[in-house]
């Protein structure tokens, strides 16, 4: 087993903390997972989140990132594919498997908020036919000299990828998966997939075991991880670890309170009492459903 860290980038309801010293800190946070000996660090994109997520572009939260570790794999989780111009993510992602020395993880997802799509004046309705889109888009520019596409959402001529890239043929993909369609998607193609914690251990245990049937049928040539996110961890010696489960519970909670929005289904009974599982009653981080 492998382990890794999913990053929110979070004020913990600190008003007066500045943007300078949120960044700061969340690079000293991967820099100490990679001295730790941490696998993967992910990142998420969000946009006008009201304080759940302050990171609208992981690449460049990547790109400092790169410079301060040297073993562990960075990644976003994901970029939200219909709020990019799919040649502009091909690119940086090119350039961010240069900074990082081959250390990338690609992943991508159509999104779960709203209202960021309707601040980009993108259709949300439209958004899982945009990613697989994109996602064609993507891949052939890395795996063409010169990639030509013309389809619904997304055009391109002759683009030729100038940075080569350091993993052939590609960076080892992500993709957060809850319908059969996108897990049949990811299995099929080599894609890792992620599934999320609060949507019940029964329905991961579902989409993990559908992931396996395609994978195991279809066989494709890369081998791709199975994870599963959103584990909440308090990590503190003896003496401290009775204040620091205080604490710990008391950021939980304002974490929860923030995201409501986003899935109202369940987090009100966690904030009523944290000690109830929540049903499984949600679509999962960035999945294409």
């Amino acid at each position: 087993m492998q382990l890794g860290l999913f990053d929110h980038m979070q004020k913990h309801d600190i008003p007066a903390r500045s943007y300078v010293d949120l960044y700061k800190n969340h690079l000293e946070v991967v820099e100490m997972a990679d001295q730790e000996g941490m696998d993967f660090y992910f990142v998420a994109e969000h946009h006008f989140d009201m304080g759940f997520s302050e990171c609208p572009s992981p690449g460049s939260f990547l790109g400092a990132a790169s410079q301060r570790t040297k073993r562990i794999r960075l990644g976003p989780l994901v970029y939200v594919l219909p709020l990019w111009n799919p040649i502009r993510v091909a690119e940086e992602i090119a350039m961010l498997d240069n900074l990082t020395e081959g250390r990338l993880e690609c992943g991508f997802g159509a999104g779960i908020g709203p209202f960021s799509f309707a601040a980009y004046n993108v259709p949300w309705d439209d958004k899982r036919q945009m990613t697989l889109e994109a996602l064609r888009v993507i891949k052939g520019i890395w795996t063409h000299a010169s990639f030509t596409f013309e389809g619904r959402y997304f055009k391109c001529k002759d683009v030729d990828l100038s940075i080569p890239l350091v993993q052939k043929p590609h960076p080892p993909l992500w993709m957060p998966t809850r319908s059969k369609e996108s897990i049949e998607e990811a299995a099929s193609t080599g894609i890792s997939t992620v599934q999320w914690v609060p949507a019940g251990m029964a329905a991961a245990r579902r989409a993990f075991d559908e992931y396996r049937e395609v994978y195991q049928r279809v066989k494709p040539a890369a081998k791709p991880h199975i994870a599963l996110n959103a584990r909440n961890l308090c990590c503190a010696n003896r003496q401290r670890s009775a204040h620091r489960r205080r604490i710990s519970l008391e950021e939980f909670l304002a974490a929860a309170r923030r995201c409501a929005h986003l899935w109202r289904p369940w987090i009100y009974r966690i904030i009523d009492d944290p000690r109830r599982h929540p049903p499984s009653r949600t679509d999962g981080h960035g999945a294409l459903h």
